[in-house]
């Protein structure tokens, strides 16, 4: 008798494995919203996946500790930004207004095209050899 197959079996990810899934997720999840609204008239459609964002930036510190605890490693000065992005997406699921869910991790100043709280993060710890030339 064979045993089931369960799938590959992934390895852990590391902390910048996490957030940049999380950061392409988070995106995703903000063109859906937006698609809901503007495409398919869909406002409740919209909130449900501001939600959606707000809840996945939420588990980023439990995600970043665990990756850690197995290894991988996460600079001690940027973990404040990674709780006060929790703390941030806490508070817009609890107000009961759509603003704080569609600003959630968006700079205040920012134009279309520029990068979030996230990407910007992600940016100073991990750049890109573009980046750095």
């Amino acid at each position: 008798m064979s045993s089931p197959d369960y799938g590959e079996i992934s390895k852990p990810q590391t902390p910048e494995e996490i957030l940049r899934s999380t950061s392409l997720r988070f995106s995703e999840l903000e063109r859906e919203a937006t698609e809901a609204l503007y495409e398919k008239l869909d406002p409740q459609g919209y909130r449900m996946k501001l939600q959606e964002r707000a809840e996945l930036i939420l588990t980023l510190p439990a995600k970043i500790k665990e990756s850690a605890k197995s290894g991988g490693s996460f600079p001690d000065s940027e973990w404040e930004n990674i709780c006060s992005f929790a703390y941030e997406a806490r508070i817009a699921l609890s107000s009961k207004g759509i603003f704080s869910l569609r600003v959630l991790l968006i700079p205040q100043g920012s134009v279309v095209g520029d990068p979030n709280e996230i990407e910007r993060l992600i940016n100073r710890i991990y750049p890109t050899k573009q980046e750095q030339a």
